[in-house]
């Protein structure tokens, strides 16, 4: 399933990164090391 992320001006500075999961429109907050797990799943 392709995932869109998303890395803002606002994001890095909270040390968030955001993943759009277009299949299920849902977003995920996660930190910048958790973002490799998180996509491998």
């Amino acid at each position: 399933v392709p995932k869109h992320i998303v890395i803002g001006g606002r994001g890095l500075k909270e040390g968030v990164v955001e993943i759009k999961d277009r299949a299920t429109k849902e977003t995920l907050k996660v930190a910048p090391a958790d973002v490799l797990k998180t996509l491998r799943g």
